[in-house]
Parts: structure tokens; sequence; C-alpha cells
């Protein structure tokens, strides 16, 4: 695949998603930052290519109606705080509380744990976790129909 430098797009990015064979297959190249400024191709390649016309035309309509058009966000650095907050179901919260308190950790460092193993992120050892790790053992309906509904026939 062919690197298309974001400079190459005046500095705006473009989303790339693949098209379903039923509607005709290819790739769909958006510009978010600029509405309803698209193309398509049947590569990756030949989005991002038509992408750029598009772009050009967009900005010159936009400077033709007198609008100023958005300044790109690019390299635009998003802060995070490390908190959010989550809700979840009652039966997931106690099943995920009983299960701290077996592993001997507080709810906030398994959920920590779960997520970032889910991600393959481990602030620690980045390296020992793997990409897909599986987490059956934490749901305990899964494993029920696993065991009862999907078993073979005897």
């Amino acid at each position: 695949m062919t690197a298309i430098d974001k400079g190459d797009l005046f500095g705006y990015a473009a989303r790339l998603t693949r098209i379903a064979p039923e509607d005709g297959g290819g790739w769909l190249a958006e510009v978010p930052e600029l509405p309803g400024c698209m193309s398509d191709g049947e590569t990756p390649e030949d989005a991002l290519s038509s992408v750029r016309e598009a772009i050009e035309c967009w900005l010159a309509a936009a400077l033709e109606d007198g609008d100023t058009p958005p300044v790109p966000r690019a390299y635009e650095v998003a802060e995070y705080s490390g908190k959010f907050t989550l809700r979840v179901p009652v039966s997931l919260h106690r099943a995920l509380s009983e299960t701290a308190k077996q592993e001997g950790v507080s709810l906030n460092q398994l959920v920590l744990s779960v997520v970032s193993a889910a991600v393959g992120a481990d602030p620690i050892r980045p390296s020992l976790v793997p990409r897909h790790t599986s987490f059956r053992w934490y749901f305990p309906a899964k494993r029920h129909r696993e065991r009862v509904l999907d078993r073979e026939p005897e």
C-alpha cells in the first residue's frame, strides 16, 4: 500500500471504510472535518487520491461562497484525565465485585486489568499480554450456555 502524507490532503484527515461487496465493493474515504466531502475507489489508495480532488472542490466551493473553510485539526493532541464513569447491569457489578474479592484486588484493579488485557495494553508489562485474550471466566452466563446448551447430543 502506498502511504499518502497528510500534507497531500491539505492537512485534513480522511477516514477509510471498506464498502460491502453487495454495495459495489471498494473503499470509501471521508473527511469528517468537511461535511459531505467524500469519495470512493477500488483500493484505499484510489479512494484517497479521489478524496484529495474532493477536498480541492470542497475548499474551492467554500471560498466561492465566501465561507471560511475549517482549519485542519492535524496533529491535535487530545488530553485525557484517566477517569470515566461506567454504568453496568447489577448482575455484572455483582460478578465483577465477587471476582475481585476472590482475587484479593479492588474492583477498580480488576476492571483495569480486564480492559487493559482486552485492548492489549498492560501498563506494567506491555509485551506479556496477548492482543486477543479470552475472558470467558468473567461471564458465567456464557459458560453456562457453552456447558448446557451448546454441548453435543449424547
